[in-house]
């Protein structure tokens, strides 16, 4: 995922009421790690969570 990319994420997580804040943690990420990866852009482990967050899945639990 390009930096630009994970801009285009973040203002799709905002039109959703998420701030900068927010999606960090969600990431599991320091606040510090938005604005790198909105400069250098991410890996893929985090490209696939951003995804998956923008779909708004929960994380794998195996269905009892």
């Amino acid at each position: 995922m390009s930096g630009e990319d994970f801009i285009n994420w973040l203002e799709d997580m905002r039109d959703k009421g998420m701030n900068k804040s927010r999606c960090a943690a969600l990431l599991g990420r320091l606040p510090q790690s938005i604005s790198r990866f909105s400069r250098e852009g991410t890996d893929r482990t985090t490209a696939l969570a951003c995804a998956a967050l923008l779909a708004d899945l929960k994380p794998y639990t195996r269905g009892k």
